[in-house]
């Protein structure tokens, strides 16, 4: 038998607008997410869900469901923001809101976090300090090079990131990093 990791984005297509722009869209998050659940539920399958937390305050009944199933529920900032563009302060009242948003629904707390665009690198590691404080692990560094992101000399497999350099291991670090 294999094991595999599986995660799920939760996030709705309009979510590379800024937020104040969101309602003029229609959702697709109950619509997309409930089949999804079925399969994983046909087949036997748990996933952790990274959350932005927006849809959490939204869709507060799904996200009990997608807890309620077995699934681990993460966060994926409030506001699906680009961890490049942003300064501390406007991080940490980010994901304070989507922690608080997402922790009353579940009752549980957030273990973990994805960067919305894979937005953690080399410039902005930084994070890595802030995200220490709030959860136990992040899955934001993709070990591949692509044209919007990417850490190619970061490691593929799950590792405790350095506070020199994240994409080196320190075994004396409790974070970890779940590479993709």
């Amino acid at each position: 038998m294999t094991n595999n990791i599986m995660s799920v984005d939760l996030e709705d297509y309009f979510c590379d607008l800024p937020i104040h722009n969101w309602s003029k869209y229609k959702s697709r998050i109950v619509e997309t997410t409930t089949p999804m659940l079925e399969l994983f539920e046909k087949y036997n399958v748990k996933a952790t869900f990274f959350v932005v937390g927006y849809f959490a305050e939204k869709f507060p009944e799904l996200i009990k469901e997608i807890h309620d199933q077995g699934h681990e529920i993460g966060t994926h900032t409030f506001s699906h923001i680009d961890l490049r563009k942003v300064n501390k302060s406007e991080l940490i009242n980010d994901l304070e809101k989507s922690i608080s948003t997402i922790e009353s629904i579940t009752g549980e707390k957030i273990l973990g976090f994805r960067a919305p665009f894979f937005s953690i690198n080399r410039k902005n590691s930084w994070v890595f300090d802030i995200l220490k404080k709030y959860f136990v692990y992040d899955s934001s560094i993709f070990p591949v090079k692509t044209p919007l992101y990417g850490l190619p000399s970061a490691p593929r497999n799950i590792y405790h990131p350095s506070g020199n350099d994240i994409t080196k291991e320190d075994q004396q670090e409790k974070f970890i990093d779940e590479a993709l």
